[in-house]
């Protein structure tokens, strides 16, 4: 799907966190968003997902509006059939095993289940053998994998991942990003990534930088 990005404006307590942001992502490209900490690229991707209204301009996906300064009620549905989200707090449910993290978004994005394609998704990712533990049980780096897979397993048509690689050493943020990239080729999907991490740029044939809150190309 191609992503339309115009005008995007958002302030907090008056100060500017974006301030006319604009950018095309065509279907299947790679882009990397980079900005320093605070520069609003948590904010952005809410934006582009619905999770936040902009205070102005517009997000289409094919030319139909995401979202937009004026209130919207298309863009939970549109990002529950569109969008797959990692997380920077990962966001897993405690209380449920890895597996039934996974079920439950399968279940809440598509209204149904397929248990083999979970499995198979743990298993691409290394963890299948960690499918009943809950993910206080998990390493960093296995909790890092299960919130790929939760957002892959729905096949999205976008892929939008908010520091993936913050806490990593080098080896494994390198792994997550070829991981990222790979599975995202695998199922056709767009991939965003808004990071600070600057080793992530030898990753993506596409960089976009964030400073205060402005793109620049």
């Amino acid at each position: 799907m191609d992503i339309a990005v115009r005008d995007l404006a958002k302030a907090y307590a008056g100060r500017d966190v974006l301030s006319g942001v604009n950018f095309n992502a065509a279907p299947g490209e790679r882009l990397l968003l980079l900005g320093p900490s605070g520069s609003g690229k948590s904010t952005l991707l809410n934006c582009l997902c619905g999770l936040q209204r902009p205070d102005h301009g517009v997000v289409t996906l094919d030319g139909a509006t995401m979202v937009s300064s004026r209130s919207t009620t298309a863009a939970d549905t549109l990002r529950r059939r569109h969008f797959g989200i990692v997380f920077q707090t990962l966001r897993l449910v405690s209380a449920l095993s890895l597996r039934a993290n996974l079920t439950l978004a399968q279940k809440l994005q598509t209204g149904s289940t397929d248990k083999p394609a979970i499995d198979r998704m743990l298993d691409r990712l290394g963890i299948v053998h960690r499918a009943d533990a809950r993910p206080h049980q998990l390493s960093q780096g296995e909790a890092q994998r299960a919130a790929i897979a939760r957002a892959l397993v729905v096949r999205p048509a976008i892929l939008v991942a908010d520091e993936p690689t913050s806490a990593l050493d080098h080896g494994n943020a390198t792994r997550v990003a070829a991981l990222l990239i790979e599975l995202a080729e695998e199922t056709g999907a767009t991939l965003i990534v808004a990071t600070h991490d600057d080793r992530l740029r030898p990753h993506f044939p596409r960089t976009l930088t964030l400073q205060e809150g402005q793109l620049a190309v």
